[in-house]
């Protein structure tokens, strides 16, 4: 039997924490109390004549409800203080509730679990603030608020379950979080309903097969710059799909459209090449310090091996997806380039760093990135053990030239080993090196520094001819030499990178670099089933594959007049007055990455879904300028690194600390945090001098006490 004591212990339990309650109909055998056969709400409705406007948290009246009625479930009436997420997740709620976290992050908070399957979400408002009850705000999602009421625990469901607190969101236990800012103001926006806005183009247009993902692209950065925000986009983006797309893409594509274009840009801040003239934008006057990594520019095959390494390694999802371009590039190699215009060509040569705190799975990620070139490389030397076991079996005089082995990477090779690499392998080889700063350090290493190994390379990112003229051996010549480099680096050796003697050579201009924030590691049981992994390798075994002839990709018209447009507006924004030298040399070589990233986004299209694979269209330039747009965003943070002086490293460590620890701190919790390498709080406090002289951030002092600064950044 239901006890009749637990129901009036908490309802007086929410009166005493200041939560209205009321008695509602409970269960009598299979039928609601309230004697009704056909109730169309039985054990939820309120047994008291006014409902909800007679809850209280006057325990007298509390108690004299369940004298009368003692088996009468207990409901909270929401709006006043308290507002209730209801997710149904029988209808689609659990979906619909993760489709309304795209918009912004849910804290933890007291969670209920209801007894016909459901989940109650409580957070608290604002005594002052009327958040009204809505319906259908996502799939199988309600906001109970004003005017409305949830049945609590220990109440009973119609099934014949209780209402139970989820065990680790207890009410007891933790208390109810402040509903977010971003989730207040989607509902209380003029109080209106969250219309969604019609498409603004006429839906009897059809979309044709190759141009749904650009031209789906494009209209929803017009929406984003028009304010418009996930929830909004989502649900009119897959009706335009449904309607116009011929045929229509699959749904998660659509999902992971919208979640791109409003996690990359915020309103207004979608650029021009993007929403390709539908709608006209003004930068962002102060865009966020680093992009997140545009997974869904990929086809599918990429972007779910990417999403769910990410999530198998608890590393974020830059880590894979930084490398993995250059291991495409690799997987083309030289036999195919793009042609930008008349005598200007370029090769899929990329050259790439993660960069990363040690026990981040930077390593790890780094590996399953190029775990196809693994595979690659495996199959080669299979294939190369069998035909030289054959070789040594035929006769001294039918022998012919020693068989070379062809090799897809290396690990750890000299300037002179890596010629005759080259010589052997002609469409190219990758240089994998899980620390970037050893093959840095190793460069002229038996020259005593006075050798030419950094300009070795960087001709090879060029593709200008090596020869190399040795008594020793024979004369090598190498015409168009390939080298796709990729590997980790941590933040504190990047300055290893530049030039020892101060000198500008570009050698580091050439890395696309990445340095996402940090993701805590954390164990999960995720792992990623060998079909995900099989479809992702495939796309390298198939680009592996392509014919051997060397060809150039033109681009279509339309393609080259986004191109331009991107073109114009990257160098835009190097002519701005304020735009920092240091990075010039990075976006320079940005002009030949926007070819290269879109000849391989072409190439990769071209053998996942069937995308041309003679020429490049205007979606590969448009993604390919997105990619270079997130390269772009982590070249400034890191570079500031590069160049910056020991005093100034130890200004940007302690920025990137205070950052994670609410933006503020006392000089104590930074001298027991050893910021800078502090010793003594003298050090302290030239730190937070250097901090403050710097812009990054100001002093406050509480009750004019020296030794209880707070240092507190700029936000």
């Amino acid at each position: 039997m239901h006890n009749q004591e637990n129901l009036r212990t908490a309802a007086l339990f929410y009166a005493k924490k200041g939560l209205p309650v009321f008695p509602v109909y409970e269960m009598s055998g299979k039928d609601c109390s309230c004697g009704s056969g056909d109730c169309s709400s039985p054990a939820k409705h309120p047994r008291v004549k006014q409902g909800f406007k007679e809850a209280t948290t006057n325990p007298a009246v509390i108690n004299g409800w369940w004298d009368k009625w003692p088996n009468a479930n207990v409901a909270v009436a929401t709006g006043r203080g308290v507002v209730v997420v209801d997710v149904d997740s029988y209808n689609g709620g659990d979906e619909g509730l993760e489709e309304l976290c795209r918009t912004g992050s849910l804290p933890d908070t007291v969670e209920a679990l209801t007894g016909g399957g459901g989940r109650h979400l409580w957070f608290k408002v604002p005594s002052d603030t009327k958040v009204p009850c809505k319906t259908g705000l996502a799939t199988g999602l309600d906001i109970r608020g004003e005017g409305g009421y949830v049945v609590a625990p220990p109440s009973m469901h119609a099934s014949g379950r209780l209402y139970e607190w989820e065990v680790s969101a207890r009410i007891d236990d933790i208390d109810i979080a402040p509903l977010p800012d971003w989730l207040e103001r989607l509902l209380v926006r003029d109080n209106k309903n969250i219309a969604i806005r019609p498409p603004t183009e006429s839906l009897s247009d059809r979309i044709a097969e190759g141009t749904r993902h650009i031209r789906l692209l494009s209209i929803a950065g017009s929406w984003r710059n028009s304010g418009m925000i996930e929830a909004e986009i989502l649900p009119a983006l897959q009706q335009v799909n449904r309607h116009r797309c011929d045929p229509p893409l699959p749904d998660r594509d659509i999902d992971k459209l919208a979640t791109d274009i409003v996690s990359r840009y915020d309103p207004g801040s979608v650029p021009n090449y993007l929403t390709g003239g539908i709608t006209k934008a003004d930068p962002p006057t102060e865009p966020p310090p680093v992009e997140p990594y545009p997974t869904a520019l990929w086809p599918t095959p990429i972007r779910e091996y990417l999403e769910r390494q990410a999530e198998a390694l608890s590393a974020p999802v830059d880590f894979i997806g930084v490398p993995m371009l250059a291991a495409l590039g690799m997987a083309i190699g030289n036999r195919r380039a793009a042609e930008i215009k008349l005598g200007w060509i370029e090769h899929p040569c990329i050259w790439t760093g993660i960069v990363g705190k040690s026990g981040t799975h930077k390593s790890p990620a780094h590996d399953k990135a190029v775990l196809p070139l693994r595979r690659i490389q495996q199959r080669c030397q299979a294939d190369h053990e069998e035909v030289f076991k054959q070789y040594e079996e035929e006769n001294n005089e039918d022998r012919g030239d020693t068989p070379v082995r062809k090799q897809a990477y290396t690990t750890d090779v000299t300037v002179e080993a890596l010629t005759a690499v080259l010589h052997n392998n002609p469409r190219g080889i990758s240089v994998l090196r899980d620390e970037l700063t050893g093959l840095v350090l190793s460069m002229d290493q038996y020259r005593s520094g006075k050798g030419a190994d950094r300009q070795f390379y960087m001709s090879t990112w060029n593709g200008a001819q090596i020869t190399s003229n040795r008594v020793s051996r024979p004369d090598l010549v190498v015409d168009r030499p390939f080298v796709c480099i990729s590997g980790g680096i941590p933040p504190d050796v990047l300055g290893d990178l530049a030039d020892k003697q101060g000198r500008d050579d570009g050698f580091i201009n050439r890395f696309l670099l990445a340095f996402p924030a940090e993701r805590k590691v954390r164990w999960t049981d995720e792992s990623v089933p060998e079909d995900i992994v099989s479809l992702y390798c495939k796309v390298f075994d198939d680009l592996w594959n392509l014919p051997d002839l060397p060809a150039v990709l033109l681009m279509t018209a339309k393609a080259k007049d986004c191109y331009q447009q991107w073109f114009d507006e990257h160098h835009a924004e190097m002519d701005d007055p304020g735009f920092p030298e240091h990075i010039r040399g990075v976006y320079a070589k940005m002009d030949g990455y926007c070819g290269r990233i879109a000849l391989i986004h072409q190439l990769v299209r071209h053998v996942c879904e069937g995308a041309a694979g003679t020429h490049i269209d205007e979606e590969s330039v448009i993604a390919a300028a997105a990619m270079v747009t997130y390269y772009k965003s982590h070249a400034l943070m890191i570079h500031n690194r590069v160049y910056a002086d020991k005093r100034d490293r130890r200004v940007l460590g302690a920025v990137d600390w205070l950052r994670r620890h609410g933006n503020k701190a006392t000089g104590r919790e930074m001298l027991t945090a050893r910021l800078g390498s502090a010793k003594t709080m003298k050090d302290i406090h030239q730190l937070i001098g250097d901090i403050v002289d710097r812009g990054y951030g100001y002093i406050d002092h509480d009750a004019g006490r020296s030794d209880s600064v707070i240092l507190c950044l700029n936000t």
